[in-house]
């Protein structure tokens, strides 16, 4: 039976990777601590009921389980074709949508060797695309990179009388990929995780 560090050099080596990268990622399994940190929510965490913690890899648990569970050895990150993952606060992978979109292919679930995720929930994350008044169209201009951008055709430009066309989400539509963030040459697209 492999060992988690062993588990881990054997998933590194078996990618095509170049000597920085493997070197990066040897780097990344060195810092891998023993002792899995305790990471206590801050005040304002505690008092908005978790809305504001990090958006963690799609078909993760709730956040304290996550926290509790997952031992920050990176292996997500590494894996993640996009490379939207990278380790935060407290070693813990976080999702940036800057770097591009979730393809919702559970490489990060496949090589995870804690049980923090739960792949038989019916919706991978509850995360939906939110746009800001930066957006072009509240200040005159015409642009729809995020409508072209979205596979789900989530995102649309309702037409007005006399006026530009704002960006309205569907959000029954938006499956939270991210695709739409990078496409915004404002960043006025944000995902967040929705109350349920």
């Amino acid at each position: 039976m492999l060992n988690y560090a062993q588990f881990l050099l054997k998933k590194i080596s078996s990618l095509d990777l170049n000597q920085e990268s493997f070197s990066n990622s040897i780097l990344c399994l060195t810092q891998v601590s023993l002792v899995k940190p305790v990471i206590m929510p801050t005040r304002r965490q505690f008092l908005t009921a978790n809305r504001d913690f990090p958006i963690r890899p799609p078909w993760s648990i709730a956040e304290a389980e996550f926290t509790q569970y997952c031992s920050g050895c990176g292996a997500c990150v590494l894996i993640c074709p996009e490379k939207i993952l990278r380790l935060g606060s407290g070693n813990f992978p976080e999702v940036d949508f800057n770097r591009g979109e979730c393809l919702f292919c559970q490489s990060c679930v496949d090589s995870c060797l804690e049980a923090v995720f739960d792949t038989k929930q019916t919706q991978a994350w509850n995360i939906k695309a939110t746009i800001n008044q930066q957006c072009l169209h509240y200040h005159h201009s015409e642009c729809r990179r995020c409508e072209e951008g979205c596979e789900t055709f989530a995102i649309r430009f309702v037409p007005k009388v006399n006026q530009i066309a704002l960006p309205q989400i569907n959000w029954q539509d938006c499956n939270g990929c991210g695709a739409c963030v990078r496409y915004c040459p404002t960043q006025a697209i944000h995902m967040k995780r929705m109350v349920t």
